[in-house]
C-alpha cells in the first residue's frame, strides 16, 4: 500500500513538473488525413524489404521483453509472496538498466543489429539456466540470490534489445520517412504484443517451465531473423 501511495505521488509531482513547460503553439498547415497517412504507412512494407524484415525480428524479440515477469512470478513461489520480493526485483531491474545503458549504447554505434543479437542470445542463455535449474536443481530456487540474479542479468540483456532495435530503427530510416518507420513498426509491435500475451495460457495449461521453453525457442528463432538485417549502422 506504501509502495502505491508513494508511486502515485512521484506521479503527481511529475505531472506537475511537466505542466511548468512552456510549449510552442505546433504548426497545422500541411496536416493530412489520419485514414491516408496509415496506408502510406502500411505500404512501406511493400517498398521496403529491409523494414518488413526488421519487424518480423523485432516482433520474435518481444521475448526479452515477456519474461521476465515469470521470473518474478518463480520468485514468489520460490522465495516468498511479500511486497519486499517485487521491490527487490524492480530495484535490480533499475540497477540493470544503470550498469548497461552506456555499454549498449557505445555498442549500438558500432552495429545495432549486433546488439539485438547480443541481448536476445543472454536471454536465451539465463533463460535456459533457470529452466534446467527449476527441473533439476529445484533447491536453489528457494536461495535469496539465485533468481533475483537471473533477473538482473535478463534485464540488461533486455536493455540491449532495446537499444538496438530502437538504434536499428532510425539508422535504417533516411530524413522524414523515420516518423513513419518508427510509427509502424511501434504499432505492429503492438498488435503482436497484444496477441503474444494469450501465450500466458501456456502458463495455466501446462506450467511456467513449459512457457519458458517456448520463450526460448521464439527467441533463437528471433537471433536467426536478426542475423540476416543488413547492419544498417555500419552502412
Amino acid at each position: 500500500m506504501i509502495t502505491l501511495v508513494l508511486a502515485a505521488t512521484f506521479w503527481l509531482i511529475g505531472a506537475l513538473t511537466f505542466s511548468q513547460i512552456k510549449e510552442y503553439e505546433g504548426a497545422t498547415e500541411g496536416g493530412e488525413n489520419g485514414l491516408d497517412k496509415i496506408k502510406e504507412d502500411f505500404a512501406l512494407l511493400k517498398t521496403d524489404p529491409t523494414l518488413k524484415k526488421f519487424i518480423f525480428a523485432r516482433g520474435f524479440l518481444l521475448s526479452s521483453a515477456l519474461i521476465p515477469p515469470y521470473f518474478t512470478v518463480l520468485a514468489q513461489q520460490n522465495i516468498g509472496n511479500g511486497a519486499w520480493v517485487l521491490a527487490a526485483l524492480l530495484a535490480v531491474s533499475g540497477l540493470a538498466s544503470l550498469v548497461s545503458g552506456a555499454f549498449w549504447g557505445r555498442l549500438a554505434d558500432q552495429s545495432s543489429k549486433r546488439v539485438m543479437m547480443y541481448g536476445a542470445t543472454i536471454t536465451v542463455a539465463i533463460t535456459a539456466i533457470l529452466l534446467a535449474t527449476s527441473l533439476f536443481y529445484s533447491s536453489l530456487l528457494e536461495s535469496i540470490w539465485f533468481i533475483p540474479l537471473c533477473y538482473f542479468v535478463i534485464a540488461i540483456a533486455h536493455q540491449g534489445v532495446r537499444v538496438g532495435r530502437k538504434t536499428y530503427v532510425v539508422d535504417m530510416a533516411e530524413g522524414n520517412k523515420r516518423t513513419s518507420y518508427v510509427t509502424l513498426s511501434n504499432t505492429i509491435i503492438g498488435i503482436v504484443l497484444l496477441l503474444t500475451s494469450a501465450l500466458g495460457v501456456v502458463a495455466s495449461a501446462f506450467s511456467i517451465t513449459v512457457l519458458l521453453a517456448l520463450y526460448i525457442m521464439i527467441t533463437i528463432l528471433g537471433i536467426m531473423l536478426t542475423s540476416r538485417l543488413p547492419n544498417v549502422t555500419e552502412r
